[in-house]
């Protein structure tokens, strides 16, 4: 039996959720396009570096034996969750951002004061955490 949907390697499931048929309904277009993601996906490398450690710490606090069930299990999945990527957002804004910063300015080549700049490329929605807030939510004294 031949497989009819089969992932090769794991950028074939990124192109397919970038290429999103307009085909679909707006409302799962729009889900798939929410913001939070966005935070999410920036905090996935540091939650990939300590999740593991915070399940290690989570399941070592408690030394009672218990039964393995479908809640156990999803209060779990649920705490480690949240732990981990409460976690991550110091690591990545403390370690992380600060060291790709010093990696581009230590990598990329100076260009010439005379040299004229690269043109911008289009790429789509910018990532702007404060794009959305205008002056009438501002706290003014």
């Amino acid at each position: 039996m031949k497989d009819t949907f089969k992932i090769s390697k794991p950028s074939d499931l990124t192109t397919a959720f970038h290429h999103i048929p307009s085909s679909f309904p707006a409302a799962l277009r729009d889900m798939f396009d929410w913001r939070g993601f966005h935070s999410l996906g920036r905090l996935s490398y540091c939650a990939f570096l300590i999740h593991f450690i915070v399940l290690r710490l989570t399941l070592a606090s408690d030394t009672r034996l218990q039964h393995v069930s479908i809640v156990s299990c999803l209060t779990l999945f649920i705490t480690t969750s949240i732990l981990t990527y409460l976690a991550s957002i110091p690591l990545c804004l403390l370690v992380e951002l600060p060291f790709t910063q010093l990696w581009k300015a230590v990598v990329e080549e100076e260009r010439p004061v005379d040299a004229p700049a690269p043109e911008p490329v289009d790429q789509g929605k910018p990532f702007d955490l404060v794009a959305t807030v205008d002056g009438r939510h501002v706290l003014r004294e």
